[in-house]
């Protein structure tokens, strides 16, 4: 348990670090993190999304395991309350907010949570911790990118003032965006009753498989703002961390397990809390010109936290489960 933490903890932060160098070296521009955050959000995670829910999210699957995904927009709204009012004692910034409320609301569940989950619980409970997300992942690319990259209403009064249209055109380019898009269509192709042609997966795939590794070098470039020592100091982002990593699944796990709450559904929930934050929260937005170091740290962070809280919450877990 603890290697395989470590280890998938490890390969992420060895990416963080390599963006981090070749930023701090000059090796790439100031531009670097920019040019790729559009990159993942036009081209890799669309690619991602269609790919992995076109071949998971099948009518079958879906009618079988409805509860699951229940579960998961039970989880979602959630979250979603909870996150709206810890996010307010983090900032006053409207821009640093949305980045804590995002944390708070979403874990990493696609980079980090599916390898973890399948290493620890085996490919059985990947494909329904997958279903289970599902509703988060909807959730996720529609306003979980909308607060992250909305421009607050300083920043419309200083473009071209603020307005109705304005505000109406944000709203939609944000619900609307790409990996959001990509999600529907994924979704719509997992639910016909046909296989698609294998040459799409082929095309998708290598785009696909490129998201992690260049997230995390995004994060990197990000945080070289920044010399190595200062990267972890910040008061917040432990105290994010402490909420998120080690708080949510402990009081929401005993509550579930109180209630008699056991199997995939204990396990899908324990799992998705106690994941350390999304890297979103820098890739989006670094996409639209956002300043996004204060997110970026809080988000390191919380991985170096993570090393030492997801083993004890998954031993603690499966000490439940074999207790029953």
């Amino acid at each position: 348990m603890f290697l395989l933490t470590l280890k998938q903890v490890s390969l992420l932060l060895f990416y963080i670090f390599i963006g981090y160098f070749l930023r701090r070296k000059k090796l790439v521009g100031e531009q670097a993190g920019a040019v790729l955050s559009k990159i993942l959000i036009y081209v890799f995670l669309p690619a991602y999304y269609v790919c992995s829910l076109s071949k998971n999210m099948t009518i079958e699957m879906i009618r079988t395991y409805l509860t699951l995904i229940l579960l998961g927009i039970v989880s979602v709204i959630f979250v979603l309350i909870l996150a709206t009012f810890i996010c307010k004692i983090f900032s006053k910034d409207e821009n640093v907010r949305n980045m804590f409320k995002y944390m708070i609301m979403f874990s990493n569940v696609g980079y980090f949570g599916y390898p973890l989950v399948e290493g620890v619980f085996g490919v059985e409970y990947l494909t329904m911790f997958m279903i289970y997300v599902l509703p988060i992942t909807m959730v996720i690319n529609s306003y979980g990118y909308y607060i992250l990259t909305k421009p607050t209403k300083e920043e419309l009064l200083s473009k071209d003032g603020l307005n109705a249209n304005n505000s109406k055109i944000s709203v939609l380019k944000s619900i609307f965006s790409p990996p959001m898009i990509a999600s529907l269509i994924g979704l719509t192709l997992g639910l016909l009753p046909f296989d698609l042609p294998e040459v799409i997966y082929d095309f998708l795939t290598p785009a696909s498989n490129c998201m992690s590794a260049c997230a995390m070098i995004v994060s990197g470039s990000v945080l070289a703002k920044l010399p190595l020592k200062k990267l972890f100091v910040s008061s917040k982002g432990y105290l994010l961390s402490a909420i998120r990593l080690v708080g949510f699944p402990i009081i929401f796990g005993g509550i579930l397990y109180l209630l008699g709450v056991r199997g995939v559904y204990f396990v899908c929930l324990v799992v998705f809390l106690s994941l350390p934050a999304g890297m979103n929260v820098i890739i989006c937005p670094e996409s639209v010109g956002k300043d996004s170091i204060e997110g970026a740290k809080a988000c390191f962070i919380s991985y170096v936290v993570a090393l030492i809280t997801i083993p004890l919450v998954f031993m603690l877990m499966q000490a439940l489960m074999g207790a029953v």
